[in-house]
């Protein structure tokens, strides 16, 4: 199985869970009326277990991570956002508001909405606390002034920009006082890792220049595989200890690996990071809310892909909710559009959120170049099809042409039938097909066949004929022998594949044919008249108006004076936006997965 495929199994299962209620006490919400430089219109909805926020640097993500950090009971945002005479905070905004943010939890059956706001100097000059709900950021009264509880929820945070080791920590930031044999830091890494290799060895807790007092934690199987998978090496054993022997709190790691020892001295830091995460979700209990800023740092893109797959497998197993503020392409790749919430500047310079995203449009937005590998591509029947399509797509906004890749096969509808035969073989699930409306044919949901229709080939070739106009043989499908005496059960699972793809994956264009739906008899009278030309009687066949309209406009009908016209007109149809616009864009969001996002198509 692909890592697509794997992602794919992975995101439904999730799905499922997430829509059994399977998540306890689930962060559904979190918007911002006051907080930062986020827009008091900003929202995340949290519709995906595994949540990734996308944006430019200094968009707000990771003031929405401390946010989020800070609505468990007994968390708060104080611990990373607090005031400075360098960098105060407003105690009050313009209408006297305190910074705040307001989450909604699902508590068993019940949704709950929570406020919390920073306070002030009364309860310490950094304390947030739950407040009464307050009626001008659209919060609903309780009775007699009460105020609904924090969502009691583990939380863990790790930011990757600092996640250093204690090895780390020291050599580069750490003091010393000089003394007889210690007269360099090299020398203090060498006298007290001797304390820190006997804690390992020992496996006590040892409180000698180790306040902390932890014993050594071994990683268990489980997490060992996961280790190794992500960073491609064969570990034996890996080995944890929190201590502050180097004088303050930090973390050592002991890789055994191919017959040797070595602690993150000589690990790189992306091997360090994977294996403190992996501990500290190994180490979470289940149904908490894990933080994560930029895991992928000093990771090389195979490691993030392996890393996206460990955070959907661990998030199904420990029904954890997972939140992760990223730049990477690879970790937002092929991840359903309700995962990826895209942070973008308004025109106030402040930042607000798209919270239905695809990952084309995440790419654009962090500077990635596209795959066309992984653009949907739509067939359609000519060159007509293929321009109002474009300038379709192109109407809907800048990102939109990223997801599409737009060809016409100048076979005819019996051609592309038959390399839709093909496509539902080769499970190409990113090709679709748009076909002229006069071509438009009846297409089956083959679940609601009846288990003893969904066994008979008669009965599906005849469905067959009637999706296509055309029989089984002369399709094209490839079975085991030949398409007359082949492998029966092998030629009833082909027809069923294409009629699931032929109602998935192809659709019609309004009306009978493209210069039918774009004509617009008002605005060829407008263009001619202010050319100086009077409107004809026109043919009935809407090929020939063109080519008349052709005529009298551009003083000439070849291909490409009337493809000159075609546009004026496409362009006059995307300006208007009748139903017959609408209709296209529906069956784009269609192809595209979501048709009730109303940010996307």
């Amino acid at each position: 199985m692909n890592s697509k495929d794997q992602i794919d199994n992975l995101v439904k299962k999730i799905q499922g869970a997430h829509k059994g209620k399977q998540f306890p006490n689930y962060i559904e919400q979190i918007r911002f009326p006051y907080y930062k430089s986020l827009s008091p219109k900003a929202k995340i909805t949290f519709d995906f277990p595994l949540t990734m926020l996308v944006g430019i640097n200094g968009s707000g993500k990771s003031s929405a991570l401390h946010a989020l950090y800070g609505c468990p009971d007994r968390s708060s945002t104080g611990d990373f956002w607090f005031s400075t005479p360098l960098d105060p905070i407003a105690t009050n905004g313009v209408k006297g508001e305190i910074p705040s943010f307001i989450y909604t939890y699902k508590d068993g059956k019940k949704s709950l909405e929570v406020i919390k706001r920073r306070v002030g100097v009364a309860k310490g000059l950094d304390y947030w606390e739950t407040s009464r709900p307050i009626a001008m950021y659209g919060m609903t009264p309780l009775k007699e002034g009460k105020r609904n509880r924090p969502v009691k929820k583990k939380v863990k945070f790790l930011d990757f920009r600092s996640e250093l080791s204690a090895f780390d920590k020291f050599f580069h930031f750490g003091q010393y006082k000089t003394r007889k044999t210690i007269t360099s830091k090299q020398d203090y890494l060498r006298k007290y890792s001797e304390y820190v290799k006997r804690g390992f060895s020992s496996n006590k807790a040892i409180s000698v220049y180790n306040k902390l007092g932890k014993k050594p934690r071994q990683a268990s199987k489980e997490s060992l595989e996961a280790i190794a998978n992500i960073l491609g090496k064969a570990y034996s054993q890996c080995n944890v200890l929190f201590h502050d022997y180097y004088g303050e709190e930090g973390t050592t790691i002991l890789f055994k690996h191919n017959r040797k020892n070595y602690s993150e001295a000589f690990a790189g830091r992306g091997e360090f990071a994977v294996a403190k995460l992996i501990y500290e979700i190994a180490d979470a209990e289940e149904g908490s809310l894990i933080i994560l800023d930029e895991p992928e740092v000093s990771l090389h893109p195979s490691a993030q892909e392996k890393l996206k797959l460990y955070l959907l497998e661990v998030c199904l197993k420990k029904k954890l909710q997972i939140i992760v503020s990223t730049h990477s392409s690879k970790l937002i790749e092929f991840l359903p559009d309700e995962a990826i919430k895209l942070f973008y500047e308004e025109d106030s310079g402040e930042f607000n959120v798209i919270n239905l995203c695809s990952y084309f449009q995440a790419f654009a937005k962090i500077g990635e170049t596209i795959n066309k590998s992984h653009q949907k591509t739509i067939v359609v029947e000519d060159s007509l099809g293929k321009d109002i399509l474009d300038l379709v797509i192109e109407s809907l906004g800048k990102d939109y042409p990223l997801l599409f890749n737009i060809v016409y096969f100048p076979g005819g509808a019996e051609d592309i039938y038959k390399s839709s035969v093909l496509y539902s073989q080769e499970r190409e699930e990113l090709k679709y097909i748009i076909l002229d409306g006069d071509k438009k044919k009846p297409q089956f949901d083959t679940s609601s066949f009846s288990v003893k229709d969904a066994s008979d080939f008669n009965f599906l070739e005849r469905k067959l004929k009637e999706a296509t106009n055309s029989e089984f043989k002369k399709l094209g499908f490839k079975v085991d022998g030949n398409t007359e005496g082949g492998n029966q059960n092998q030629m009833i699972e082909a027809v069923i594949n294409y009629l699931d793809f032929n109602k998935s994956n192809l659709a019609y264009f309004p009306l009978n044919t493209p210069e039918e739906f774009i004509w617009d008899e008002e605005y060829a009278n407008k263009l001619l008249a202010a050319d100086g030309n009077k409107m004809p009687k026109m043919p009935d066949d809407y090929k020939k108006k063109f080519k008349k309209f052709s005529e009298l406009f551009y003083q000439g009908s070849t291909g490409k004076e009337i493809s000159m016209a075609q546009k004026k007109f496409i362009q006059n149809f995307i300006r208007k936006k009748d139903d017959n616009y609408r209709a296209i864009v529906e069956i784009l969001k269609k192809f595209h997965g979501d048709s009730k996002n109303k940010n996307l198509l």
